[in-house]
């Protein structure tokens, strides 16, 4: 007890504290059973929460099953994958497309004459480059060498157009390159006269005041559309063409002129089977969860921490109930399992890719219905476990009344623990007062030994 020094048996013997230990070690077991149990709700709680996190991943892949951008995949595919690929939104309209790609876009790109060292000074005056429209100059002085001034043109934002230091062999060049491809991208130097860059009347191009090499020409793409008569002939500033062909994205690759390159696009049943496995694999998940939190292993004789819970029992019966419906699709395929969906005798589901093209093949629509009619898989199991897993919903309702019941027992444990320590005082203090009352009368014992013996001896005297 607090402010009560004890020391251990000097007068019984008795190891006063070991035998407390002991005593309240007896009488702490309500408080042990106390949190037994909740740990017991604890994994309950914690096995609920894992519920709730792959059911919520289930209900995400039956939404994905019930958009429309899911069944609306196609594939394209390119007779000369060397000079033109594409890319297939769900936008776009299923059909061959043939095109010849006369000409890639390019960057301009142009060299100065040659310097003999990156140190050699570029001369005074103001140099002025534009592209698109888009202009800045730089003010040299005498003291900017070719290095200061492919830094000055990199460092600045107003154009695009980027610099850099080449050394041909025979010296150093000034090599500038737009950012952008596309002819309107090309660059245009305007050079005061006493700058001594880009003042070679020898280099092959000039404009106006300034002379350079052209390395590569600004060049718009150029792409043939049909293989008729009168095809379609279409300008691009870059390799990507984006808006000829609704849902296509095409990739200029080399330039062919007179080869026909076609484009076949058509749904893609593989596309679509990917996300039907990840359904699949989405339930799987789930179900063997659940399954392991509901079980009882005869081998270590352990039972999982839901087993006999009505609730999760109630919710594996309407999910399977589900997943085994028949839908009203008009068509011929209105199960799961008539499209290569079976359920299997331990509650997992098995995918067959195969049946499940076939299917799409013949009757692409009721398949296709099987799971984005209305009532059909995806909308049914999409509601059931949303009303599983929103905000005070089913399994949020379970964990609220665990955490509740959690509280409740960390009370009585609190409560529990104070009465122990309020015991384990009371019999602390009550091994002293017997320590002191055997001392005490040891002492008198001890007193009277004396008393006597010295009686005795006075009376051997006398």
């Amino acid at each position: 007890m607090p402010g009560t020094v004890s020391f251990d048996g000097l007068a019984t013997g008795i190891n006063t504290t070991e035998t407390v230990d002991k005593l309240i070690e007896v009488e702490s077991r309500p408080k042990i059973l106390k949190e037994a149990e909740k740990v017991r709700y604890e994994n309950q709680k914690a096995a609920w929460q894992e519920v709730d996190t792959k059911l919520l991943a289930l209900r995400e892949e039956a939404r994905n099953l019930w958009r429309s951008t899911t069944w609306n995949t196609y594939s394209a595919t390119s007779s000369n994958a060397g000079v033109l690929t594409a890319t297939a939104s769900s936008s776009a309209q299923p059909g061959v497309y043939t095109f010849q790609v006369t000409q890639l876009a390019q960057n301009h790109q142009i060299a100065s004459e040659s310097f003999a060292a990156t140190t050699d000074t570029v001369g005074t005056g103001d140099l002025t480059i534009t592209v698109d429209s888009a202009s800045f100059t730089i003010t040299l002085d005498g003291t900017q060498s070719l290095s200061d001034l492919a830094d000055a043109i990199n460092a600045q934002t107003d154009v695009a157009v980027s610099a850099s230091v080449v050394n041909d062999g025979s010296g150093y060049r000034l090599l500038l390159y737009s950012d952008d491809s596309g002819a309107a991208n090309a660059i245009s130097l305007q050079r005061g006269a006493g700058v001594t860059i880009f003042d070679d009347a020898t280099l092959g191009q000039n404009s106006g005041t300034a002379y350079y090499d052209e390395l590569e020409a600004a060049q718009d793409a150029v792409l043939q559309f049909g293989s008729g008569a009168d095809p379609l002939t279409i300008s691009s500033d870059t390799n990507t063409v984006t808006d000829l062909a609704t849902g296509l994205t095409l990739n200029l690759l080399s330039a062919s002129p007179g080869t026909n390159v076609t484009i076949s696009v058509a749904r893609d049943d593989s596309g679509m089977g990917e996300k039907v496995q990840a359904f699949v694999d989405a339930y799987n998940d789930a179900w063997e969860y659940i399954t392991s939190q509901t079980a009882y292993d005869a081998a270590t004789e352990t039972r999982g921490v839901l087993m006999g819970d009505l609730t999760i029992e109630s919710i594996k019966n309407r999910i399977q109930g589900i997943l085994i419906d028949s839908v009203d699709t008009g068509g011929t395929y209105k199960t799961l399992r008539s499209i290569g969906i079976s359920l299997e005798d331990d509650g997992s589901l098995k995918f067959d890719s195969v049946t499940f093209s076939e299917a799409a093949t013949d009757d692409f629509e009721s398949v296709e219905s099987v799971f984005r009619a209305t009532g059909g898989i995806s909308e049914r199991l999409s509601d059931y476990l949303g009303d599983l897993t929103n905000p005070f919903g089913t399994i949020d309702n379970k964990e609220e009344a665990l955490t509740n019941t959690i509280t409740r027992i960390q009370d009585r444990i609190d409560e529990l623990e104070e009465r122990l320590e309020a015991r384990r005082e009371s019999l602390l203090e009550q091994f002293y007062r017997m320590e002191s009352a055997v001392n005490e009368l040891n002492a008198e014992g001890a007193w009277l030994t004396d008393a006597l013996a010295g009686l005795n001896s006075n009376w051997k005297s006398n």
